[in-house]
């Protein structure tokens, strides 16, 4: 058995497994490749890449939970950011979210902060990384 392919605009559409060629427009493909995949640009196939996950929005307890499990920030540390006036701006806006999300513009420098401050002593890449997926 063979498996042929149609290929269409670079994407796989049509996928055959058999014993002759098929027809017009069937190329004979490596065993595996599936629906969807795509051309390498090396006269290869290749899955495609996957999608990028989407980040769920946090409440503000889910973001402070998250800054605390997966950046290391302790209650103590928790208590004297609140505290510190070079973060107030961060914690007003956070006062006036609905929801945190991933990619807003105000959260990478917030972290940022809490990081180069010393209150997220795993950092802020850290807290990113485990930011929860829909």
């Amino acid at each position: 058995m063979a498996t042929y392919a149609i290929v269409s605009s670079g994407v796989v559409t049509g996928i055959n497994v058999t014993t002759i060629n098929p027809g017009e427009g069937w190329q004979l493909v490596p065993d595996g490749v599936q629906l969807g995949w795509v051309d390498d640009g090396n006269g290869g196939l290749e899955a495609p890449p996957a999608p990028t996950p989407a980040h769920r929005p946090l409440t503000r307890l889910e973001f402070v939970r998250l800054c605390i499990t997966a950046g290391g920030m302790t209650s103590m540390l928790l208590v004297q950011a609140k505290a510190d006036p070079y973060l107030e701006a961060l914690w007003i806006m956070l006062d006036f979210c609905i929801e945190i999300k991933h990619d807003d513009e105000d959260i990478g420098p917030g972290l940022a902060a809490l990081d180069a401050l010393g209150y997220l002593p795993g950092g802020a890449a850290a807290v990113f990384a485990a930011w929860p997926t829909e």
